[in-house]
Parts: structure tokens; C-alpha cells; sequence
């Protein structure tokens, strides 16, 4: 979705008339380029895609979890500087952030369960692991040591006998 604004900030062309994102647009945004983000409810979202059929797809799943649900849209400000045969625009194209991305956000909340569930558990486990097996080992060390000395005092052995 594009709009176009003067120096002024008076809007001179918009790609669809959708009335609650043109009040969105701060005036102090179209002073500097930069990047902003605005946050809508579902039905908003679904009038701002409303030509995207897979997405009002998945806004009807998104409306059916939370009808309350908050979408978030990306807001990109360039200003253009006047040329000999253009005066000064500020573009403002107002993009969704793709609802799969929200998908990803609920992937990474996920993953930090997942990450817990490992350092609590599985880490551990681990840990008790090795500490057996070290257990193990220094048995096995001791064992060593007492057939050295054997070994050692039978080599002693055998040369007083030689």
C-alpha cells in the first residue's frame, strides 16, 4: 500500500482509499526517513488485504483464535528532494508483516520451552551420565594402580632372582 504526501504533508495520491491507515500515519514521520510500525486489529489487517485471498484465509483462522488479536504493519518513510522538474515527495508504503511471521514468533516461543526443557533436563542427565561413567573409571583406576604395584614389585623380584 503506497501513499504519496508533499513537502506540506497534504496526501496527494494513495494506492486505495482505506481511511483509518491514512489518520495512522503520524505527520511528524513524514519529516525524516525511516522506518515505523503501526498496530491494527484483525479487521483492519482484513480491509487493508483485501485483495489477498489467502490472507484473509488466515485471518479468519487468526480472528477464530483471538478475535482480539493485534497486527502489526510496517511503515517505510522516504523523502525524495525536489529536482528542476519534481517538487519534494515523501513516499510512505505500508506493508503487513506477514501473519507467518507471527507463526514464527509462536516457533521461537517454542524453541525457548524447548531450550529449558534441555537445560533442565537433558543437561542434567548428562551431567549424571559423565559423573557414572568418572565414577567408573576411578574404580577402575584404583584397580590399575594395585596391578602397577604388582607388575612393579614382581619386575623387583626378578632381578634379585636374576
Amino acid at each position: 500500500m503506497t501513499l504519496i504526501y508533499d513537502e506540506t504533508g497534504k496526501l496527494l495520491w494513495t494506492q486505495r482509499n482505506i481511511p483509518w491507515l491514512i489518520k495512522s500515519i503520524q505527520p511528524e514521520w513524514l519529516k525524516t526517513n525511516g522506518f515505523h510500525e503501526i498496530e491494527t486489529n484483525v479487521d483492519a489487517t482484513s480491509t487493508l488485504l483485501s485483495e489477498d485471498h489467502s490472507a484473509q484465509e488466515k485471518l479468519k483462522e487468526v480472528r477464530a483464535d483471538d478475535n482480539d488479536a493485534e497486527m502489526t504493519h510496517s511503515v517505510a518513510v522516504n523523502i525524495y528532494p525536489a529536482t528542476a522538474r519534481m517538487p519534494q515527495l515523501t513516499i510512505v508504503v505500508v506493508d503487513t508483516i506477514p501473519i507467518e511471521l507471527k507463526r514464527s514468533y509462536m516457533v521461537w516461543s517454542w524453541f525457548v520451552y524447548v531450550l529449558a526443557a534441555n537445560l533442565l533436563l537433558v543437561i542434567p542427565l548428562l551431567w549424571i551420565a559423565a559423573w557414572w561413567s568418572l565414577r567408573l573409571s576411578r574404580r577402575w583406576r584404583g584397580k590399575f594402580v594395585s596391578l602397577k604395584i604388582i607388575t612393579a614389585k614382581c619386575s623387583i623380584r626378578r632381578r634379585r632372582v636374576s
